[in-house]
């Protein structure tokens, strides 16, 4: 069973002060709850980020990309929740070039297209 939001559209019918109310159902976006990663990373060794979703549509595929905030976006690995109170992950690895302080990005997008996003600031050690 899907879960759906609903809004409420109000439409005007003529000038007598009428209005048609109709409920309008959407599906609900997937929701990051976290993003991990290693707590000593370092340029040119590979670590691995973990990021986990819900999303209260059971039944809802989903696709994921990373944006490593070093000019590499790629594809995540994604594992479906077993139900809308579960969560599913994306885990993969990457190896950043170069020291320094970078913005994480995980786009995770159910088959409905709704979408969302969560950032994290990742330092690299030398």
């Amino acid at each position: 069973m899907s879960h759906y939001s609903r809004l409420l559209k109000a439409t005007a019918l003529g000038s007598a002060g009428l209005f048609l109310l109709t409920s309008v159902a959407f599906a609900a976006a997937p929701v990051i709850r976290i993003i991990l990663s290693g707590t000593n990373i370092t340029a040119g060794n590979p670590t691995t980020i973990v990021g986990r979703f819900q999303d209260a549509d059971a039944g809802d595929t989903h696709t994921a990309v990373w944006n490593w905030g070093d000019g590499n976006v790629t594809a995540g690995t994604v594992t479906e929740p077993s139900s809308p109170t579960t969560m599913g992950s994306v885990i993969d690895s990457h190896t950043y070039a170069a020291a320094g302080t970078y913005t994480l990005t995980l786009t995770v997008t159910d088959n409905n297209a709704e979408t969302t996003q969560k950032t994290r600031s990742v330092v690299v050690n030398p």
